[in-house]
């Protein structure tokens, strides 16, 4: 407590803090919460999506597409969606047989992305849309593999790249806001400091010049 009446408040260390909290922890959380959100909303389509061991069937209605992802080999990562570019030729090569026992066209896999699910990988293989209706066959040589509708598939990737990308926007701003408050706040509590240590020595020279003089 100051030792001399009107000496000026110190100012700056309210907002000094509150701009330290907002990025020492409140930025990194917003970055975290946003990126559980939108991982979590992928998980529970890639656990949802229908699997199917070499040879098994999956039911199509007519004009529907599914994507496929086949089994690769073991992760040690939690479901979810991931990008991979080792994956190369490591992803079998699948085919599709209708109901009627016709070969459905198969479309080339485009980018690298993989899906985790109970400890395995599954590489993007394609994807094929039925002409007919019913249990289409679908066989990736030993594999088993996921065959998500693709809005499916879509809306998994959709909902990941939305949650990480929203917790960094969420992140980065809160970040710039505490480190604007944080420099305006140093700036103050420098201005107030020196503005009480000027009021001190006034009150120090009035002092000594108001003592009496012998």
């Amino acid at each position: 407590m100051s030792n001399y009446a009107g000496e000026p408040k110190r100012r700056g260390l309210a907002l000094t803090i509150v701009g330290a909290v907002m990025m020492l922890v409140l930025a990194p959380a917003a970055f975290v919460v946003g990126t559980v959100f939108g991982v979590k909303g992928a998980v529970d389509l890639v656990q949802s999506a229908p699997m199917v061991t070499s040879g098994g069937s999956v039911a199509m209605s007519v004009g529907q597409t599914r994507d496929i992802y086949a089994y690769v080999g073991a992760s040690s990562s939690d479901s979810g969606i991931e990008t991979d570019s080792t994956l190369g030729e490591s992803v079998p090569a699948c085919k599709v047989t209708s109901p009627s026992g016709a070969d459905v066209p198969v479309s080339s896999a485009t980018g690298n992305t993989s899906w985790t699910r109970d400890g395995g990988r599954y590489g993007s293989a394609g994807s094929f849309t039925a002409q007919e209706a019913g249990d289409h066959a679908v066989d990736c040589g030993s594999a088993s593999a996921i065959v998500p509708d693709g809005d499916q598939a879509s809306e998994a990737a959709t909902k990941a790249a939305w949650g990480i990308g929203g917790g960094l926007i969420g992140a980065t701003i809160i970040g710039i806001l505490g480190l604007i408050m944080l420099i305006i706040g140093i700036v103050k509590l420098v201005n107030s400091g020196k503005e009480r240590s000027q009021f001190r020595m006034q009150q120090q020279m009035g002092q000594w010049n108001n003592q009496p003089r012998w």
